[in-house]
């Protein structure tokens, strides 16, 4: 995050904000940290060094729209969305369907109740079948 201190307090920025959804950030999330191909976090830095390289961040669509269209992590965010009182959590800016759409949560499945009565008769079968397997063990 970059933050930067007014030196205008009265002027209003008006060009987007800059949010990236970083999934991974090249290292695994255990205590180990091992390193991962996965980095998401490098992308961002370098999708964020274009966007404020560029002069004018209220024409970001007429330089980089081929850089950052296709890129669904990335999203320019206008300041009025962000209410002086209100949660600045960049994540809930993604609606469950773009994160299906990138890979970062799996699709809700619904069943009607008949499809969940069958789907609990066959791990109730299935349950049955190791206990008999169990038994046979046993003997």
């Amino acid at each position: 995050m970059t933050l930067r201190k007014k030196r205008d307090t009265a002027k209003k920025q008006d060009f987007p904000i800059f949010a990236y959804y970083c999934a991974s950030i090249g290292e695994t999330l255990d205590v180990y940290r091992f390193d991962s191909e996965d980095n998401d976090f490098q992308t961002a830095v370098n999708k964020y060094n274009l966007f404020r390289s560029c002069k004018d961040k209220n024409k970001i669509d007429d330089y980089l729209k081929p850089i950052f269209e296709d890129d669904l992590k990335l999203k320019l965010l206008s300041i009025d969305s962000f209410a002086e009182h209100s949660a600045w959590d960049i994540e809930k800016r993604w609606t469950d369907e773009e994160k299906v759409k990138m890979g970062v949560k799996k699709a809700d499945v619904i069943m009607s109740l008949d499809e969940f009565g069958e789907y609990l008769s066959e791990i109730v079968a299935d349950i049955n079948n190791y206990g008999e397997a169990i038994k046979c063990l046993k003997s």
